[in-house]
């Protein structure tokens, strides 16, 4: 009798298994069913409780519908924090589900969240290349900018993150006598250095600054304006910027020379040069270039190049390179190596900003090459400058506009002139009437 019984209840619990087994799955689809017709009909509400519903027939355990349904009901409720957290919940449940990726780029779209498109959009273009929606946002985002009339006299380059301006063309000083007064600039526009002056030099390392004052007086000070050196022997009409050699390139009489930090000038005059970055700057004597260290500039005698390429910072080289110029034409050197670092040549390259593509000339169009010498962009602008910051100024109808990594236009040509793109995705334009303004590119500023 025991074996029977044991053998009853056996069968018994196999028989309620396989019951549970092939009716629960029917329950759970016919109640998510019901949640999603209600769903379609817009009773939000309605379809959250029968949601509900179904997923406590599923249990521990979830589906992709009941979870993208859970999704959509968020999005009719007007639930749009938790519509964003279910989205990127299933992009990291569900990664090659495509669908997901695009909502949530259309969500960021739609609420002008510059910062989540900017956390989101390259690598999502990368992974679904043919998705049309991502790729319409992608580039419409890219395009977009802040215009912002600052109406500057003048603007300088000082690097990626610092801009020397002139307010206006004259300021009354004391006794109202006019007087030319420049400042520095951080990336977002805001004064980060002002003494009056009439001109200002940064160092390399950025922690000092050769100054000139209203009387055309130059000096070396601090961030704090604590005097570091003077020279009252001699009346520098220019002075470049210090490097982290301790030597600067100066104007004495019109002739070019090399100072030392206590602002002693160096006997030796040049036809050009620049002042010293990485160790490295470059001379020029008898219409021929060299590239020299600190140490070698009283006894260089070799002048190879027929030009040395200088940037808008006034270095001439810049992570380990330099452009040059010999019979042959221009190339990439590797400043350490003294090697060309690709075999062609060019009719003219642009000096580089960063380690980012030059600009070259063929003809009379300007294009885009790679640091390796491999051509990027075909020569079709007027002008161009080589980028800096996934960003470069091209020229066209004789205007300036801004183009991005991809070649796309995101700013059409439309003003004077312009400088480099800042690392805070501020860009100095000049405007018709000569004066500069600022644009802000909303992808560089809200990078991730």
């Amino acid at each position: 009798i025991f074996s029977v019984l044991i053998i009853i209840l056996i069968i018994g619990a196999w028989g309620t298994l396989f019951y549970r087994n092939n009716t629960l799955p029917q329950e759970y689809s016919d109640a998510l069913a019901k949640a999603e017709a209600a769903y379609e009909e817009g009773y939000y509400l309605e379809a959250q409780k029968l949601l509900t519903e179904a997923q406590s027939l599923q249990g521990a355990s979830s589906s992709y519908e009941s979870d993208a349904l859970q999704r959509d009901i968020y999005l009719g409720l007007n639930k749009k924090n938790q519509y964003e957290s279910s989205l990127q919940k299933m992009i990291r449940q569900y990664p090659e589900t495509e669908e997901n990726y695009e909502l949530l780029v259309k969500l960021y779209d739609e609420n002008q969240d510059y910062k989540g498109l900017s956390g989101c959009l390259e690598d999502y273009v990368a992974l679904w290349p043919k998705n049309q929606v991502i790729r319409q946002i992608d580039e419409a985002y890219s395009k977009l900018y802040q215009y912002r009339e600052t109406g500057y006299y003048d603007v300088k380059y000082i690097n990626s993150s610092l801009i020397d301006v002139q307010r206006m063309e004259f300021e009354l000083g004391n006794g109202d006598v006019p007087e030319v007064r420049r400042e520095l600039l951080n990336a977002e526009g805001f004064t980060v250095f002002d003494a009056g002056t009439q001109a200002i030099s940064v160092s390399e390392d950025g922690n000092s600054y050769f100054i000139c004052d209203q009387k055309g007086k130059w000096t070396l000070v601090d961030g704090s304006l604590n005097l570091i050196a003077r020279n009252d022997e001699v009346s520098f009409e220019d002075i470049g910027r210090l490097g982290t050699n301790g030597v600067a390139m100066a104007v004495l009489n019109g002739e070019k020379h090399y100072i030392n930090e206590r602002m002693s000038v160096n006997d030796r005059v040049w036809e050009d040069c620049c002042d010293f970055s990485e160790g490295i700057a470059a001379v020029k004597k008898n219409g021929h270039w060299a590239l020299v260290r600190a140490g070698e500039v009283t006894s260089v005698e070799e002048f190879p190049y027929l030009d040395v390429a200088i940037n808008d910072e006034g270095y001439c080289v810049k992570n380990g390179l330099a452009v040059v110029k010999d019979e042959s034409g221009y190339y990439v050197l590797d400043v350490e190596s003294g090697k060309p670092s690709f075999e062609n040549r060019f009719e003219e390259l642009k000096a580089l900003n960063s380690g980012q593509p030059i600009a070259y000339r063929k003809g009379q169009k300007w294009g885009f090459a790679y640091t390796n010498g491999e051509v990027m962009t075909e020569a079709m602008y007027e002008d161009a400058r080589s980028y800096v910051n996934g960003y470069a100024a091209v020229k066209q109808n004789g205007l300036w506009g801004i183009v991005d990594k991809n070649n796309l236009m995101v700013v059409e040509p439309q003003f004077q002139d312009m400088i480099d793109v800042l690392d805070s995705g501020y860009v100095y334009v000049r405007n018709q009437e000569g004066y500069w303004d600022q644009i802000i590119l909303e992808r560089l500023k809200n990078r991730k």
